[in-house]
């Protein structure tokens, strides 16, 4: 048997959690003898997937545009005529529809489910179902495997459940020092859906009840500048200012969040899967997150996780509270170890590693017509 090959179309690689994880695939790929091809738009983790010996190849795939999805369907039968894949692993719903344009179905395909993709409506609903079409469909977390099965039941014995992965090697082993006045964390993207502004709210709620914190919220705009402004306005209008700030994102989130005491990821929308609070137990960092979405089933019971109702100001505040108080217990370092442990083990890059080239193992044994 010869070198297997592994083409993976993805719209960029850039900062999200879907780009890490096809670079970290394609990575491994080489490491198990594999040729690792990946086609996408560029983007920052491009230097490093060919300083691995990946082979990208660029082009607008991204693109929702008609024309440019039939453009892209043809410039992906040649790639595929050229380097002959044995697996062909799609990330994203723009290059999947263009793979459909160029190739048709293709016994080759798995897909991996990235989101919940906002079905609100039939077209859309249709447009989504792209994604359930390949021979086996990764799911990221256990939450998006149900929303996949609700809305596209005909897909569910081709579902396969494999968590996002972290490098464990990134979190060393820390120790908890519960602060005077903690310092609590923010991070992610500065658009709505995140709950900036819910977190705001619940700053003002503990100021009110005297709990003194110091906070950052740490985030790229990608551009939304009214956002910024309105954020900008309800701390001085909320008289947070010396207790605010704005930061943007960093390339070291393991240094941001030692550099904190508490991680809070209040998102008004279900994650689906949500990597803070993953890496925040990782860091040995508490953790006040929204109860729905991937943070319900990767939060643990050590008593160093803290769920709240979802887009409710006040619970959010109490949940600050009863963190910051339970920082002071004498177990609590004991405790955030513990939830270090637990998601080292079910969360980790190998996992999913060894899961993915599983499902790709499934895909090589099925039947190929002649």
């Amino acid at each position: 048997m010869g070198k297997r090959t592994l083409l993976q179309l993805i719209p960029a690689l850039g900062a999200g959690g879907a780009e890490r994880g096809a670079l970290d695939v394609a990575k491994a790929a080489i490491t198990r003898g594999w040729a690792s091809v990946i086609a996408t738009s560029g983007g920052h983790l491009l230097p490093e997937a060919e300083a691995a010996g990946v082979v990208v190849i660029q082009g607008p795939f991204g693109s929702k545009n008609p024309y440019q999805l039939w453009a892209n369907g043809r410039h992906l039968r040649s790639i595929i005529a050229t380097h002959e894949p044995d697996i062909i692993h799609v990330r994203s719903r723009a290059p999947a529809w263009a793979l459909k344009f160029g190739i048709g179905r293709d016994p080759r395909i798995v897909t991996t489910y990235h989101g919940t993709y906002n079905a609100g409506f039939g077209i859309k609903r249709a447009y989504n179902r792209i994604m359930t079409e390949g021979t086996r469909v990764i799911c990221i977390s256990a939450f998006i495997m149900r929303h996949v099965a609700d809305e596209h039941p005909g897909s569910v014995d081709r579902l396969r459940l494999v968590p996002r992965g972290i490098r464990l090697e990134s979190f060393p082993a820390t120790s908890f020092k519960p602060p005077s006045v903690p310092r609590l964390l923010l991070p992610g993207r500065l658009t709505r859906w995140k709950g900036q502004m819910l977190f705001l709210e619940a700053l003002a709620l503990l100021r009110g009840a005297k709990v003194h914190v110091q906070a950052s919220i740490m985030g790229d705009a990608q551009g939304r500048q009214e956002y910024v402004d309105e954020l900008n306005g309800a701390i001085d209008r909320l008289g947070l200012r010396p207790n605010v700030q704005l930061l943007p994102p960093s390339v070291d989130m393991a240094s941001a969040y030692q550099d904190h005491d508490l991680v809070v990821v209040p998102s008004l929308d279900p994650e689906a899967f949500g990597r803070v609070p993953v890496e925040a137990q990782l860091a040995c960092r508490p953790v006040v997150a929204a109860d729905h979405g991937g943070a319900s089933e990767t939060m643990g019971g050590e008593g160093s996780c803290f769920l709240v109702t979802p887009g409710d100001a006040m619970d959010l505040a109490r949940g600050l509270k009863t963190a910051i108080t339970a920082m002071h217990a004498p177990d609590f370092d004991a405790r955030l170890q513990g939830a270090k442990n637990r998601v080292a083990g079910l969360y980790g890059l190998d996992q999913m590693i060894d899961k993915t080239f599983a499902v790709y193992d499934e895909v090589l044994a099925c039947p190929r017509p002649q």
